[in-house]
């Protein structure tokens, strides 16, 4: 593990929530007729919340005997109280700096996210594997580097997206040059200190080199492919100006057929355009 990613981790602001979708699921959670599903949908399009309920049920004092690494999981776990609680802690919303704001935003990497998220499950689902997991790989896949976007204004994360662009390269692999850690490391450092189930760590840490994964290199894999496919489709934004190349042995390795892309494609992009509506029809009946 990359002593200077964990350096930073202790020195580091860590990101806060959207604040629109914090205002709608604290209206959820104060109505006792919620159903937990619904729930559970709108708290998981929001990568912070999420991670920090993860981080939550996965402490040893909650824990039990199974690590938790989806929400329909963690939430019943925890109970509605603490999550109650976890929400009303937080005092301030996620907010990347000017300069930054002017490249990338909050909404941005949100939707990106998001967007990774459901095309994952989309890819699992057309295997037939059914994965609950694999939709939080998604989702999380990038959380190290939301937390270095979340403190640009202690790194140069502006002039190096903009360095990247001038020369065509990606800023990924230049990351560890320049700040002396990439984003995949800082995820695996903060995953693991939070005890985050591997199926949730390995693809935040190996989503740009699959084949590195050990226990999940299938999910890596998916998580890998869908990333890329979401760059490809302009879904949400990235601080990088490039799409990194297909790992055509991540391919092979989930034994996803060419034939199959257009579908998964075309179901990402109406999925979340279905978690756009049924938030916009929740941030309007609360």
């Amino acid at each position: 593990m990359n002593i200077k990613a964990k350096k930073f981790l202790k020195e580091c602001q860590l990101p806060a929530p959207l604040e629109g979708l914090n205002t709608v699921i604290q209206s959820l959670l104060s109505n006792p007729n919620t159903p937990m599903p619904k729930l559970s949908k709108i708290v998981s399009m929001d990568p912070v919340l999420s991670a920090r309920i993860l981080k939550m049920a996965n402490d040893p004092l909650n824990k039990g005997k199974s690590q938790s690494g989806c929400l329909n999981k963690a939430i019943p776990k925890l109970g509605l109280g603490k999550i109650r609680t976890l929400l009303q802690e937080e005092d301030s919303f996620i907010s990347f700096g000017d300069k930054l704001s002017e490249i990338l935003t909050p909404d941005d990497f949100w939707e990106r996210s998001l967007a990774v998220g459901l095309c994952a499950q989309i890819i699992d689902q057309s295997l037939d594997k059914n994965s609950e997991e694999i939709f939080y790989a998604g989702l999380l896949h990038d959380y190290g580097r939301l937390i270095i976007l979340n403190n640009s204004n202690t790194l140069p994360v502006v002039n190096l997206s903009k360095a990247c662009g001038k020369k065509e390269i990606l800023v990924y692999k230049n990351e560890r040059k320049v700040y002396g850690f990439n984003h995949m490391e800082v995820a695996d450092a903060l995953f693991s200190e939070w005890g985050l189930p591997a199926v949730i760590r390995e693809p935040a840490a190996f989503h740009h080199s699959p084949v590195l994964a050990v226990r999940h290199k299938y999910e890596t894999a998916v998580v890998h492919i869908a990333d890329i496919i979401c760059r490809s489709l302009e879904l949400g934004k990235s601080i990088d100006n490039y799409i990194p190349i297909l790992d055509m042995k991540a391919v092979k390795l989930v034994g996803l057929a060419n034939d199959q892309l257009d579908y998964i494609c075309e179901e990402t992009v109406h999925e979340l355009e279905d978690y756009m509506k049924l938030l916009r029809h929740v941030q309007a009946a609360s």
